[in-house]
């Protein structure tokens, strides 16, 4: 495992590198960061938070960047490239549980990275940076979990401490942004159906514990703060939650952005989050478009497709199965959501699972032909090398992509019409 943890550390190192490039264009607020700047500043001026719309841990940890930063637009972003950092690590070690492959997490990492969504959302300040830095590690809480073998043999009581930690993690995520409790009750609900048949009082009383108590109360206690500051006493802590629950249910006004759910793995309406003239020099614009790599987001479609196939036509492959599981559990909660008004940049989380469904089933094609000839000595080595071959090319290929569309997901100055180049749909404007 130390190969593993000193992986982890150089990846959190090159990533940061990455992610805080330019980071500080555009110098205004960048799309939703205008509902979040102002209350964070208002926090920090010793009022209330008046944006009562979402939990408050976020907005929290985002102060605290401000804070140690100052309050610019460096300050303002510099705790989600952070987080984004933390989420590659997460991301690398629950790859690592899944496939139990160096090599295949390490690809997953990359193509995570060079998804585009990844970068430009772990470069503003919003909540879902830090969202997804919990649930990444509840991910591979989670995982980890199920691929173990004390899983497969019910020895429930052994995993308290991965349980734990996985509460831990459901607890922080929820107080970060309400979607993470729809991923809580998917996790929660699959353990227990798993375990239905050998559940006892002691290992009900270790799951309501560790799933149930230890994510609630730290649900609570993150609201403590901010209910103080409101001059709300915490007997007040449920009146609140349906205060935010209707204001979620709010009427919203119309947004040129907005999309459905089901048009969101075509990535038929990316979002332009900034397009404006440069403070400097007023001939050249700086833009930031949410738009992920073409070749990725519709080659990972394809790959979800061949692992249906493939766990129909073949066998009930554990890990084409997970990845199904994942994926449509992530993006399909998003068709159940009472929400007003959708955006594209509510895919992201589901898109994680895209770069596993590509080096799977990349794994899997390349496995079944080298099987299938009659010298089947050092399969394994073949198999890798193949994968490192055809993987290799197409890493290089959505780098080819990342580096064309890099200027409007960093906000380098480009001439007005240059945007044109990008937009290749006109959903794309």
């Amino acid at each position: 495992m130390r190969r593993i943890h000193v992986s982890a550390i150089f990846l959190f190192v090159l990533t940061l590198l990455f992610l805080t490039y330019n980071i500080a264009n555009p110098t205004t607020q960048n799309f939703d960061e205008f509902h979040y700047i102002p209350a964070v500043e208002k926090w920090l001026a010793g009022q209330a938070d008046p944006n009562i719309e979402h939990p408050p841990l976020a907005k929290l940890m985002i102060s605290a960047s401000i804070r140690v930063f100052g309050n610019h637009s460096f300050g303002w972003r510099i705790g989600s490239a952070i987080a984004g950092s933390l989420t590659m690590v997460a991301f690398f070690y629950a790859g690592y549980y899944l496939f139990q492959s160096y090599l295949l997490s390490l690809s997953s990492c990359l193509l995570l990275f060079l998804n585009q969504l990844f970068f430009v959302q772990s470069r503003i300040a919003m909540l879902d940076p830090y969202m997804m830095m919990f649930l990444v590690f509840a991910l591979a809480c989670f995982v980890k979990i199920i691929r173990s073998e004390e899983f497969k043999n019910n020895h429930i009581i052994k995993m308290r401490k991965e349980l734990f930690l996985l509460g831990l993690c459901l607890g922080f995520a929820m107080a970060t942004k309400w979607f993470s409790i729809i991923v809580s009750f998917v996790f929660v609900s699959y353990l227990v159906y798993s375990w239905r048949d050998v559940l006892n009082k002691k290992h009900s009383y270790l799951i309501f514990y560790s799933l149930v108590l230890v994510p609630g109360l730290i649900y609570f206690l993150c609201f403590l703060p901010t209910m103080l500051r409101a001059g709300r006493s915490p007997i007040e802590f449920f009146a609140l939650q349906f205060e935010m629950l209707s204001a979620q249910r709010r009427v919203v006004s119309a947004h040129p952005y907005t999309s459905e759910w089901y048009t969101w793995p075509l990535m038929l309406r990316p979002i332009w989050y900034h397009f404006a003239a440069d403070p400097k020099i007023k001939e050249l614009h700086r833009g930031i478009a949410l738009i992920g790599n073409p070749l990725l987001m519709w080659s990972g479609l394809l790959a979800i497709a061949y692992l249906i196939y493939d766990v129909w036509r073949f066998s009930k492959n554990k890990i084409s199965v997970y990845i199904i599981f994942f994926y449509f559990s992530f993006w399909l909660a998003w068709a159940v959501i009472p929400r007003k008004i959708n955006f594209y940049y509510y895919y992201y989380p589901a898109s994680f699972f895209l770069n596993w469904a590509i080096v799977w089933a990349f794994y899997r094609i390349i496995q079944k032909a080298v099987e299938r000839r009659d010298d089947v000595l050092n399969t394994e080595e073949k198999i890798n090398f193949y994968f490192k071959r055809y993987m290799g090319f197409f890493l290089f290929c959505s780098f080819v992509v990342f580096v064309y569309f890099f200027p409007i997901l960093s906000g380098l100055k480009i001439l007005p019409s240059e945007f044109q180049a990008w937009t290749w749909f006109k959903g794309w404007i």
